[in-house]
């Protein structure tokens, strides 16, 4: 294996690893910001989840650099998710608020 196929391997670990981490970080966003009630339990989480994923957006916009765009656009639903899924999860939440006190 020369040096050119083994940094290109490294660079393919490295887009399926932030595809996996941006995932795992929409799953828990949604989780968070679409059921509430399940996350009673675990006070935190709520205030986690967020700083979490500022945190992995940071990364993958620093790794996206040794990306080759080929391997990018794999993980471009995942970068939606990520950015979509929480505004989503309160827009969703705020209009079930508002449905059920309207009926109360």
């Amino acid at each position: 294996m020369t040096v050119v196929e083994r940094r290109t391997k490294r660079v393919e670990i490295t887009a399926e690893v932030i595809t996996l981490v941006i995932g795992l970080a929409a799953a828990a966003a949604a989780i968070s910001t679409l059921f509430p009630a399940v996350l009673t339990w675990i006070q935190h989480l709520p205030l986690v989840v967020p700083g979490l994923m500022t945190v992995v957006q940071g990364a993958a916009i620093a790794l996206a650099a040794f990306v080759r765009r080929s391997d990018l656009v794999k993980g471009g639903l995942a970068v939606l998710l990520v950015v979509w899924v929480p505004f989503l999860g309160q827009v969703i939440w705020f209009g079930l608020v508002i449905l059920l006190f309207r009926f109360s």
